[in-house]
């Protein structure tokens, strides 16, 4: 589950996300700078800690997923402990992966910063992450850093 310069685009608002508007999701792939300019969404169900943000830009689309994500501070991105990070990037896929040959490599951590409580059962994040992910034959790698969202209620 990072990137200096950014921008923010609107969103229209969706049930994930009420008051979307100027939504950032932006980080590093393997150095370079990619800002997420469309689809920007995110949220952490109060009752279990399910968080889930996704975005697209230029190129691919991010997805993240961690199915117990603790209020505040830092947590794993493991695939082994449920979590999920799907990077599409100029027609290739990468992900958290769980096999003998990537296990010890793909991981990452989240820091949730703030979280703007939501009327309902969600809540909103404001968090940095980072993570090693692979390809599904473990051939091909890229690092994650950087990694900021913030998603405004």
């Amino acid at each position: 589950m990072l990137i200096l310069a950014s921008c923010s685009k609107s969103n229209p608002a969706n049930p994930d996300n009420p008051g979307a508007g100027s939504n950032t999701l932006k980080f590093k792939v393997d150095g370079t700078m990619k800002t997420c300019d469309n689809d920007i969404s995110g949220s952490r169900l109060k009752s279990n800690g399910y968080l889930r943000f996704s975005g697209h830009f230029s190129g691919g689309q991010l997805t993240v997923i961690s199915p117990n994500a603790p209020a505040s501070g830092t947590f794993d991105l493991k695939a082994d402990v449920g979590s999920t990070m799907m990077l599409k990037i100029d027609g290739k896929s990468y992900s958290l992966r769980n096999t003998p040959s990537a296990d010890a490599k793909s991981s990452g951590t989240a820091t949730i910063i703030s979280m703007q409580g939501g009327a309902g059962s969600s809540e909103y994040p404001t968090l940095n992450f980072n993570a090693s992910l692979y390809s599904s034959d473990g051939s091909d790698s890229v690092i994650v850093t950087e990694g900021y969202l913030e998603i405004k209620k």
